[in-house]
């Protein structure tokens, strides 16, 4: 049995700085989210906005579906991903390293039951925040990049936040508090997605560089004030839906097609997206997929682009015929190194195409460019 292991804090400073050097075919479990320089200096690490994924079961936490916002009491349970106000929460630094997490649609604070009990089946629920132990938390990382979340609770049971157990596989299972196992299932992880400046993903395969573009790209975005980057190698459909949801820039290399974008495991498709709240995406301010097809047919057409931009995204691109690997990296380099110098959305697509007509010896299809929402947008 694989025990979970725990890593130190100059563990996570150098995985944080290892991301600059990673190869184009690795491929890690969870995110590696460059911090915002700000951070420090007294200013504590977790405050934000973010959605919480359960690792077991990759559902995502939020108020019982059935309850309203306001109701206090209400119990916490999984669901997919929605991208709507109830999966949103905002952590707070109460002092040492203790937070609290209010929920964004009501405001409500996460409480956890307190006294020892025998029985593990307690449900986590919202209440007004009043400042009680059992309404702050703290935070633990795993060597995998996920978290173990804990109750302050001066008890000798190792409580933590946890899945519950149960028939039930998919949407509903409670959010509970549990005696933390270390063992090597996953239901007492969670991976925290935060609301920052950029989401970049790369679908590794050896016979293309899909994430060739990522350093100059980045150094585009500082020039933008953009200072806080999550980059992925694997991930589902529904976190690979949360990142663009918690970004205001979103960038993906991988293989597409009209209705999806190809993942490692399964494919986000116009189908995922279906199900998604209408304002998802409202957050986001530009999505880029540099992938085959996903503009294919242009405006009026059932498209991966009209549908990112009907769930709330201002800005989204995609490339309307089957695209070179290399010359996306050509394109997108250029495009947001126009951005950077204040063009418009358009603009900095034309500025593109002028470059690669420059660079690329080959027939071109980058030139395919289609753009849903804003083209007037500056950064």
């Amino acid at each position: 049995m694989t025990k979970k292991r725990f890593i130190s804090f100059i563990t996570v400073l150098s995985l944080i700085l290892s991301f600059i050097v990673l190869p184009a075919n690795a491929v890690s479990p969870y995110s590696v989210v460059l911090p915002d320089p700000d951070l420090g200096g007294g200013t504590p690490e977790y405050n934000g906005t973010y959605y919480i994924k359960n690792v077991e079961l990759a559902h995502f936490m939020q108020m019982d579906d059935g309850a309203s916002p306001s109701d206090s009491g209400a119990h916490m349970e999984l669901q997919d991903f929605s991208g709507g106000d109830a999966q949103k929460w905002i952590f707070t630094c109460v002092g040492d390293e203790y937070y609290k997490i209010t929920s964004v649609a009501g405001g409500l604070a996460l409480t956890a039951p307190t006294g020892e009990t025998s029985s593990d089946e307690e449900p986590l629920y919202q209440t007004p925040y009043t400042g009680l132990d059992s309404q702050k938390w703290t935070f633990e990382e795993t060597s995998r990049g996920t978290y173990v979340i804990r109750p302050y609770l001066q008890q000798t049971t190792d409580w933590c936040m946890a899945a519950g157990v149960g028939w039930i596989i998919s949407n509903g299972r409670n959010v509970e508090r549990r005696a933390y196992i270390n063992n090597d299932e996953y239901n007492d992880e969670w991976e925290l997605i935060k609301f920052i400046d950029s989401s970049f993903v790369s679908i590794p395969d050896e016979n293309h560089d899909h994430d060739g573009s990522f350093p100059s790209i980045l150094t585009s975005l500082s020039q933008m004030s953009f200072s806080t980057n999550r980059t992925s190698y694997s991930l589902d459909k529904y976190t690979c839906a949360a990142y663009i949801s918690s970004s205001e820039i979103f960038y993906s290399r991988s293989h597409g097609s009209k209705s999806s974008i190809q993942l490692n495991d399964d494919n986000m498709t116009i189908s995922t997206l279906n199900s998604l709240d209408n304002t998802a995406f409202s957050n986001c301010r530009l999505v880029l997929y540099g992938a085959c097809s996903t503009g294919s047919g242009g405006s009026g057409s059932d498209n991966l682009v009209n549908e990112t931009y009907d769930k709330g995204a201002q800005t989204v691109i995609g490339f309307q015929i089957a695209v070179y690997c290399n010359e996306v990296n050509m394109w997108a380099t250029a495009f947001f190194d126009a951005l950077s110098s204040g063009a418009t959305v358009e603009n900095a697509c034309h500025a593109a195409d002028t470059y690669v007509q420059n660079n690329w010896n080959y027939t071109i299809s980058t030139n395919s460019w289609y753009i849903a929402g804003s083209r007037t947008q500056t950064f």
